[in-house]
Parts: structure tokens; sequence; C-alpha cells
């Protein structure tokens, strides 16, 4: 059944800006989302084994971003912004979509809106390197948009 995995080269992944996708901003070089939960416990009198209940905290994930043009400085500047509250970009949202491409011909997708972001490290490695930045990212939750 080895024929039905897929691996990264069959994954599209963009970035969009209110709605205006940030073409320029390909060279991903890994994406992860992470959906977070807990597990409640709670005993009470009369039982003798708990109970168990369990609740979203959101997601998070990262991706980094190989710098191909003057973009990803913009992205930068526009998440910086955001963060100090500049009137301008305050309201604006950044959202992900990943789409799949499976070998049967099914492409689902996955689609976290408004990603709020943390620490940014903008790495310049070594002379033989390339320039990257790591996004750290939360939202409320992902939507997959299958069929």
């Amino acid at each position: 059944m080895s024929e039905t995995r897929i691996r990264g080269g069959e994954v599209v992944l963009r970035l969009a800006r209110e709605n205006a996708p940030l073409v320029t901003m390909t060279a991903f070089k890994e994406f992860a989302i992470n959906f977070r939960g807990r597990i409640l416990e709670e005993g009470y009198l009369g039982e003798t084994a708990p109970r168990f209940d369990d609740m979203s905290d959101g997601i998070g994930g990262n991706f980094t971003i190989h710098a191909e043009s003057q973009d990803l400085l913009l992205l930068l500047q526009y998440i910086q912004e955001r963060q100090q509250r500049v009137r301008s970009v305050q309201t604006s949202r950044i959202n992900g979509t990943a789409r799949f491409s499976f070998p049967n011909g099914d492409t689902p997708k996955a689609f976290v809106k408004d990603m709020k972001f943390g620490e940014i490290p903008l790495s310049i490695p070594e002379r033989t390197q390339y320039v990257n930045a790591s996004f750290p990212f939360n939202a409320e939750r992902a939507r997959f948009i299958v069929g």
C-alpha cells in the first residue's frame, strides 16, 4: 500500500494576506500543524473509575521559508507592524493552506485561518546555506476541505 502515501513534494503550501496570495513565497522547507488538546479527569464519590473528557487548545505549528525575494522581508515587516498595532494592518489576517495530492486523485485541503505569530528568527546561517526565517504560529483551528 505504499503507493497511496504522499511525500512533501506532493503537498502545495500557500500563504495569503487578506485573501491575496503571497505567490513569491513558495520555498517552504517544512510545515507542521500541531492539534493541541487536553484530557480532563474527574473522580466522583461512589464511582470506582475516573471520568474523562477532552477539549481543544487550538492549534500551533511552525514553518520555515527560504528567501526567494524581498517579499519574505515584507512579510516580516507586516507581522511586526500588526503586532505593534499599526492602524493600517491591525485587523489584517494571514491564512495558510496546504493542498494534498493523493495518487487516487483526491486533493483535500487544510486551511488555517488568522495565524498569529511569536518570535520569528531570520537566519543567515553561513556562506553555503540559504537565508531563511522560521515562523512559529498559533490559531483557533484548522479546517479540512475534503471531497
